[in-house]
């Protein structure tokens, strides 16, 4: 299935444009929080179902259906379906709301409703109404609206990179494997949207790294929810490093310390 629309900016003008090649996708189209609702027609109503009176309480059934291959080829549901939508057309002038929860409620279908078929072999199509209304100009407040929807989900993509860059980091000096689960994450968004940046998460995370890596018992506060902690980041942030230690030196240490260990060596 094709997206059903695309968003053109020309200047502070801007145009909402459909894909009119997708006719049996449900649904309504969205500008802003306004709805554009969707209709369709029977072809061709007017020319075998024609009264004196707008809303007969019949319709016409043309014998020629048994010789209409379009229409043996059809689902035998769709068939049925087919019927019960002429008999809605003439009760609703030929403009019937493009809704599936509703035409299935007004038709009384239990199963599955698919109107593709009937779209497919062109027993119906969209009104042209519904083709006009979903092209036009937009609002300044559903400019503004969708201005703002934009920005917010760029924010939002670029707050989980830094997230997952800061969480690799942590990983990194800790050697530990911390995944990015929404307890870990949460924390460090928390304090992204207060206006942190990522350099000020590795201080905090070396800051502490220095401190608390080869102490036992505190090694295991090296994670997110105590470092990232509302109540605890601003006093790690300005820490004063007993040492900032290389990645090389690093190393060594742990080198040393492992040989330390072979040996039987505190």
């Amino acid at each position: 299935m094709k997206v059903l629309g695309s968003l053109v900016s020309k200047k502070k003008k801007k145009t909402y444009h459909f894909n009119h090649r997708a006719p049996h996708s449900w649904g309504v189209f969205f500008f802003g929080r306004s709805r554009v609702k969707k209709y369709f027609e029977v072809k061709n109503w007017s020319k075998f179902q024609h009264y004196k009176d707008r809303h007969p309480p019949w319709i016409k059934l043309h014998r020629e259906l048994f010789d209409d291959h379009e229409f043996y080829c059809l689902p035998d549901a769709s068939k049925l379906q087919l019927m019960l939508i002429w008999l809605l057309a003439s009760q609703k002038d030929n403009h019937i709301e493009y809704d599936e929860k509703w035409l299935k409620n007004k038709l009384g279908i239990k199963g599955t409703m698919n109107l593709k078929p009937l779209f497919d072999k062109g027993f119906i199509s969209l009104s042209s109404g519904s083709l006009a209304d979903c092209e036009h100009d937009a609002s300044p407040e559903a400019e503004a609206e969708a201005e703002a929807e934009a920005y917010n989900k760029e924010a939002e993509i670029d707050r989980a990179k830094k997230s997952l860059e800061i969480l690799a980091y942590l990983n990194l000096k800790t050697k530990k494997q911390f995944l990015p689960k929404k307890t870990s994450i949460g924390f460090i968004n928390a304090r992204l949207l207060e206006g942190h940046t990522v350099d000020e998460f590795k201080t905090v995370v070396l800051n502490m790294v220095t401190k608390w890596i080869d102490d036992p018992k505190m090694n295991q506060y090296l994670r997110p929810s105590t470092l990232f902690a509302h109540t605890k980041f601003e006093g790690y942030l300005n820490a004063t490093p007993l040492h900032v230690v290389s990645d090389a030196d690093q190393k060594e240490r742990e080198e040393t310390k492992k040989l330390r260990e072979e040996l039987g060596l505190r």
